[in-house]
């Protein structure tokens, strides 16, 4: 397995834990009440915090590991990077119309920024899965 594919690997691992932490920290705070009236913005931005921070941390863990495979990246990993990029910034632009449409619905801020989170999260998710799927199988 090649650096950069563990970096997609540990770029959607961090990415599904912390939402997945973040709604199961939500809902133990709101503590049987409406999500919305919980505490959500700290929680938010903690769960945000921890994904930048696994991210980074992960990767340096990774080039400590293995120096030698850390700068080796050829044609082909930034294909596959580029594709998986591509891949999850169109996510990206479907998916943030949900939290526009909530926006011209005004609805409250709390459902727009889970929504805009959400969606951040599938981007994530989606780019990352189109470049492993890209390492194991290759392109079509």
């Amino acid at each position: 397995m090649s650096f950069e594919e563990k970096g997609a690997w540990l770029y959607l691992g961090a990415a599904v834990v912390t939402y997945v932490g973040y709604v199961v920290a939500l809902l133990v705070r709101a503590g049987g009440a409406p999500p919305a009236d919980a505490p959500w913005v700290s929680t938010m931005l903690g769960a945000i915090a921890a994904s930048v921070v696994l991210s980074v941390v992960g990767q340096v863990v990774l080039g400590v590991a293995r120096p030698s495979e850390a700068h080796q990246k050829d044609v082909r990993d930034e294909e596959i990077n580029r594709r998986g990029e591509f891949v999850g910034g169109v996510t990206l632009g479907v998916a943030m119309v949900v939290p526009f449409a909530l926006t011209l619905l005004e609805q409250p801020h709390v459902w727009v920024a889970n929504a805009m989170y959400l969606a951040f999260t599938l981007a994530a998710v989606v780019g990352s899965a189109a470049k492993l799927v890209a390492y194991r199988r290759g392109f079509r």
